[in-house]
């Protein structure tokens, strides 16, 4: 078997960003992670979105490395398959904090059991399996709490110590052996709700020590590369660390204890967002007329701002809805305030994270079930998302480029039989003007060397603009089914909240009063799904019930085709095939 690259706690944060990181440079993967609850297919998931974006030999193993036995089968297996290493990246660990008097003792021996013991194990068999042909590179991803002791996070800090002393100490003693040992010790990075709502509790200092997690990456492989000891990203952090050695640790500890003695808030829960469609309070007398009582239209996104305005002003003008979203919770209450709304109404709720390509097809498969006429008038693509930072997909997309349009480009194959079957099929895209600044980053579609909030939702709004053109092209000689483009303009809703905060969520917060209501805009989308009148030959970009030219990069054909082609890689979907 080729060289391989280790990477322990690669599901997720930094282990997934190092994964991609490998992948990028062209290197085959070994990836291994705990499988919550038994289910592996986060581990799939991301072992497929990297093979397909990169074309490089990914396989994975789920693995409780605080479990002897299963450490023991994995190293094992690891050697029965042949596999040679020149990299080992530690990374899996706990984040733990809390009152050391009040944490089970069980999940503080996890806790050393999973940063010291199995780490130590796997240094050991790395060494028994390495690649003779080339030098030994071992990561062990400490923390920046392993510089001092922590009161509140006593035992993470003492084991990520330990860590950071044992890797010390092996590059020392396997340098002359042509191995390196890099220690890594990171702050915190917005990889995950939990991290995020730790960095934004300690206030100021949380947000101005964090770090990039994909800059951290890339700069941990150069590194490693070049048999560096350590590595403390950022350089503000690495002045902090030298500074800190002149203020007596009786102080620190002093300090640290009021920062982490404080109890962190809970993570924010949104609350569900009615105002735009479901505050009006009881249908209004007279009910708009029953004109789309033989239409079935999915809606994706349906429980917040466009989309549930859009589903609403469906169902009062009788058509059926299949509402596509994400929280089971969201979902049974807007049902429930929907069909309260409009008593005789047909609408069914499909829950599935539209962000994920396993969820996407099992989305498609239960509207497919919804629907055994095998007939579906309209398929409006409306989920979407803005993030401040680079939020990696179970499949290790970016969440943007994986949500707002490879979502509609695989949920659009999926049902295009059943649009086809209809006599006039409608796909909408809900677009934005953001797309004229928008450009399809070739080398780098994720944006991992370059991300940007307005840099990744400006592509992947051109992406959802450039999909619509290139849908139509395919589609003409068939005729049967339009696709069309929907710019909303600004509209006061929360989708600038949800993965964003500090000044992002600020200037979203304030951006947002100046927007229409999202009825507004739902009533064009209604028009673009369901009104006769509308058609290719007037154009498709609608902004305002009014056709409009898009931009020239949208209009592309060369780059549509281009994006194509990568969207059907990236789903594993033949690039000629409309219908799987």
């Amino acid at each position: 078997m080729a060289s391989t690259v280790l990477i322990t706690g690669a599901a997720g944060g930094l282990g997934k960003a190092l994964a991609a990181a490998c992948a990028a440079r062209g290197w085959s993967l070994y990836l291994t992670d705990l499988a919550s609850g038994g289910d592996t297919a986060a581990l799939a998931a991301l072992a497929t979105g990297l093979q397909r974006e990169f074309g490089v030999d990914v396989a994975w193993r789920p693995c409780d490395l605080t479990a002897p036995a299963d450490r023991d089968a994995l190293w094992a297996h690891l050697a029965a398959q042949g596999v040679r290493l020149w990299m080992l990246i530690n990374v899996a660990g706990l984040d733990h904090q809390g009152p050391f008097a009040s944490r089970p003792l069980d999940d503080l021996l996890t806790v050393a059991r999973l940063h010291v013991e199995a780490a130590i194990v796997n240094c050991h068999h790395a060494l028994a399996l390495r690649d003779p042909a080339r030098p030994l590179r071992i990561v062990n991803v400490a923390s920046f709490a392993a510089f001092c002791p922590m009161p509140g996070k006593a035992v993470y800090a003492a084991t990520k110590r330990c860590l950071l002393d044992l890797s010390r100490a092996l590059h020392v003693e396997l340098r002359p052996h042509n191995a390196t040992v890099t220690a890594v010790c990171p702050t915190g990075m917005r990889t995950a709700p939990r991290t995020i709502a730790g960095i934004e509790a300690l206030g100021f200092w949380g947000r101005l020590t964090a770090t990039d997690v994909n800059r951290v990456a890339r700069r941990t492989l150069d590194l490693a590369l070049r048999g560096r000891p350590l590595y403390v990203p950022g350089a503000l952090n690495r002045l902090i660390r030298a500074a800190s050695a002149l203020v007596p640790l009786a102080w620190r500890l002093r300090w640290i204890a009021r920062r982490w003695g404080r109890r962190l808030p809970p993570p924010a829960r949104h609350t569900p967002e009615t105002a735009a469609a479901l505050s009006h309070g009881p249908a209004p007398n007279p009910r708009p007329p029953q004109d789309l009582a033989d239409r079935t239209i999915v809606v994706t996104g349906a429980t917040a701002g466009i989309g549930l305005a859009t589903a609403d002003a469906l169902l009062a003008r009788g058509a059926r809805v299949i509402g596509i979203a994400r929280s089971p919770e969201r979902c049974r209450a807007y049902a429930e305030a929907l069909l309260a709304r409009w008593p005789d109404a047909r609408f069914d709720v499909v829950v599935a994270d539209l962000s994920a390509q396993a969820e996407v097809r099992r989305a498609a498969r239960e509207v497919r079930a919804l629907l055994p006429e095998a007939r579906l008038d309209a398929l409006i693509n409306n989920a979407g998302a803005v993030a401040a930072w680079f939020t990696p997909t179970v499949d290790g997309y970016e969440l943007q480029f994986a949500l707002n349009h490879l979502a509609a480009f695989q949920l659009t194959h999926a049902l295009l039989p059943l649009l086809e079957a209809a006599p006039a099929g409608r796909v909408v895209a809900v677009c934005s003007r953001s797309h004229r600044w928008g450009r399809i980053h070739w080398a780098d579609p994720m944006l991992r060397q370059s991300y940007h909030i307005l840099r990744a939702y400006a592509q992947s709004k051109l992406a959802n603009a450039l999909f619509t053109a290139e849908l139509n092209r395919r589609l003409r000689p068939a005729g049967r089914v339009q696709a069309l483009a929907a710019d909303p303009g600004l509209v006061d809703t929360g989708i600038g909240l949800k993965h964003t905060a500090g000044l992002a969520r600020l200037v979203w917060r304030l951006r947002r009063r100046g927007g229409q209501p999202p009825d507004v805009p739902a009533a064009h989308i209604v028009s673009l799904a369901t009104d006769a009148r509308v058609d290719l030959a007037r154009g498709w970009y609608w902004r305002d019930g009014q056709p409009l030219a898009p931009s020239r990069h949208a209009q592309d054909a060369d780059q549509a085709a281009r994006l194509w082609a990568l969207s059907a890689r990236l789903c594993g979907l033949p690039e000629d095939d409309l219908a799987r």
